[in-house]
Order: C-alpha cells, then sequence, then structure tokens
C-alpha cells in the first residue's frame, strides 16, 4: 500500500468517525456548528487588506524599509573628504605663479633641512 492509499484511507476512517459524532449531536448543537462553519467559510472568502498581513510578513516588511532608507541616506549623503588647501596661508602659494618650481621640490627641501638638523 503506497502512501496516497494510506492517505485515503485514513481520511476515511476519520471522515466516517466525525460523521457518526455529528449524528449523534443534538439538533441546537448541530445547528450551531453549521453556523460557525458558513461564517468561517465566508471569512475566508472575503479579501484581506494590508494590515491583516501575518506577523513575520509586516516585521520583514518594515525592516527592508528600514534598511532601503538607511542605505539610500548612506548612498546620497555627502563625502567629508580632506580638504587641498589646509590653511590660508597655503592659498597663496597655489595662486602665485612666482618660484613655482621651489614649491614643486618642497619634499626635497624638507628632507634637505632634516639632514641638515641631523648632523
Amino acid at each position: 500500500m503506497n502512501r496516497d492509499e494510506r492517505d485515503d484511507r485514513l481520511i476515511e476512517t476519520i471522515r466516517g468517525h466525525l460523521e457518526e459524532r455529528t449524528a449523534a449531536l443534538d439538533g441546537r448543537t448541530a445547528a450551531r456548528l453549521r453556523e460557525m462553519r458558513v461564517t468561517a467559510v465566508e471569512a475566508a472568502g472575503r479579501r484581506r487588506w494590508w494590515w491583516a498581513f501575518p506577523r513575520w510578513a509586516t516585521a520583514g516588511g518594515v525592516a527592508t524599509i528600514a534598511v532601503a532608507v538607511v542605505a539610500t541616506s548612506l548612498w546620497f549623503s555627502r563625502v567629508q573628504r580632506e580638504k587641498p588647501v589646509a590653511a590660508i596661508d597655503d592659498m597663496e602659494i597655489i595662486t602665485t605663479r612666482e618660484h613655482i618650481q621651489l614649491y614643486e621640490d618642497l619634499d626635497f627641501y624638507r628632507w634637505l633641512a632634516e639632514q641638515d638638523r641631523k648632523g
């Protein structure tokens, strides 16, 4: 006997047992059960609105939106870069055209001054 046949047999056994028990109920209880069943079937057929989503779906949606907002704000935020001009004094060096060779070799002159101090 395969799985489907066993499932069908189990379903039929349960159905038979439930029908026997339902027949044994008094009329008032059977009427209340039928009324509850009709109400449940109608409620299941109604359209659910967005606030009726399962709690995990709502929490996941809120988390996704929060991550999207943070990612977007980080993406569009301005990155603070180090300014190329450290002080106003350096502005004079940049704007003047005189002695530009001196400023191009400034690292060499600093190294030379350091060697002079060492010895």
